[in-house]
């Protein structure tokens, strides 16, 4: 691991809700991060399954695991996720899904870019569609490194930032209140956020693969109406209008021409960098 002046602490906060296939994978992505100085709190939303108990479990193995349980399910992400944040002790604070992975360099990463540029409030980075049968599929659906722009403008095109892919400084996050809990912004209250942010502070990206995001016919935004999702969104008043990115044939034949630099950018420079111990690149 690169050698750090300064090792702040950070919370990750992981809700979970029925998570049992899932969650135990998801914690030891954790458990195996090369930066040591964290804690996890997992909040479980009143799960009907193994979920706690595998959380039980994770504790048992490293302290460094905490548990908060509720006795009613909210049936909204934003819940679980404020209630971590209300006891986070870190000076930073990480999301990760309760089914999502992280690459064992993923804080390491996040932690070194924020320590470079400590103008930086909120680092995201890329992440792999999990499970995909198609590689190269997985890899187009990246963002291209050069063009992921996360200004405040940018960033209402459509939502940029990956939840589980966030390091945060935990200050600001409180100041701006956390996740609306409203019904109504239930699977984008993360975009809600990251849109709020963008506003007051700056956000960067980190151009390397740290993560895997999984792909579940379940998930809460899969679920979810679209058209009311973006009504609701410009409701609040974070958005001109809706946010939207058309599939286009001009589009698609852009991303393909893409994948080369991303192959090169992702899949040898970013690894590069991160073995030879060089702060990762922050586009801001």
């Amino acid at each position: 691991m690169q050698s750090m002046s300064r090792r702040p602490l950070v919370s990750v906060v992981m809700g979970s809700y029925n998570a049992g296939p899932y969650i135990a994978e998801s914690i030891d992505s954790v458990l195996s991060q090369t930066y040591s100085n964290w804690e996890l709190i997992v909040v479980d939303d009143a799960s009907t399954d193994n979920t706690r108990q595998m959380i039980e479990e994770a504790i048992k193995r490293d302290s460094r695991v905490h548990l908060i349980t509720r006795d009613v399910n909210s049936n909204r992400p934003a819940v679980a996720r404020n209630m971590g944040l209300s006891v986070a002790s870190g000076e930073f604070v990480a999301f990760l899904d309760h089914d999502d992975l992280w690459y064992p360099r993923k804080l390491e990463r996040h932690l070194l870019a924020h320590l470079k540029r400590p103008d930086i409030d909120l680092t995201h980075s890329a992440m792999l569609n999990y499970p995909d049968r198609v590689e190269l599929r997985s890899l187009s659906a990246l963002p291209n490194p050069l063009q992921q722009k996360v200004t405040a403008h940018e960033l209402r095109d459509w939502n940029r930032v990956m939840h589980s892919s966030v390091v945060a400084k935990t200050g600001l996050v409180r100041e701006l209140g956390g996740f609306n809990e409203s019904m109504q912004l239930r699977a984008i209250e993360d975009y809600h956020l990251w849109l709020r942010l963008a506003e007051v502070g700056r956000l960067g990206f980190i151009p390397e693969v740290l993560g895997k995001y999984r792909m579940l016919t379940t998930g809460t935004y899969v679920q979810t109406n679209q058209a009311e999702l973006r009504a609701a969104l410009a409701s609040t008043g974070v958005l001109n209008g809706a946010p939207s990115k058309q599939v286009t044939r001009v589009a698609v034949l852009r991303k393909l021409a893409s994948l080369p630099t991303k192959a090169g950018l992702y899949g040898v420079l970013g690894p590069l960098r991160g073995l030879r111990g060089i702060p990762p690149i922050v586009i801001a």
